[in-house]
């Protein structure tokens, strides 16, 4: 892994700077986000600045945008979603690689947490592991 990861030359990463790198990988999608958060722990491979860059991918993913929360929501639910919820704040109080949280009131007046999946999140991480497992099949051949 640290030889593909440096380009052979353990002592010399030809990777992007941490920061362009991180983009790249919120860029590419969950499951490339999921291998940002597991790099982050590991500093046998890439220096601290990667570290500590990468390590906001724990915590800083960027939320959905309401609208796509809002279709996810409309076909889950067997109702309205005024029929179950008097509030949902579209603001997310918490964003990760696979879903977001919103606060939400039910109509019986409970506060619950709503936690709702990225819209096509099985699609993409069915195609994004079908791809790395090309990688990793290529990589096995060298």
């Amino acid at each position: 892994m640290r030889r593909l990861l440096t380009g052979g030359k353990a002592d010399e990463p030809q990777l992007p700077t941490p920061a362009v790198l991180k983009n790249i990988l919120v860029d590419l999608g969950p499951v490339y986000i999921k291998l940002g958060q597991l790099l982050s722990t590991r500093p046998d491979f890439l220096n601290i600045k990667y570290i500590e860059e990468l390590s906001t991918l724990q915590d800083e993913v960027p939320p959905v945008d309401w609208f796509e929360v809002e279709l996810v929501i409309r076909q889950q639910l067997q109702a309205n979603i005024s029929e179950v919820f008097t509030t949902i704040d579209p603001q997310p109080i918490a964003a990760g690689s696979i879903a977001q949280i919103h606060r939400a009131t039910l109509m019986d007046g409970r506060e619950v947490a709503l936690k709702i999946q990225r819209p096509g999140i099985d699609t993409t991480v069915a195609k994004d592991i079908s791809f790395i497992q090309g990688i990793a099949d290529l990589v096995a051949l060298t």
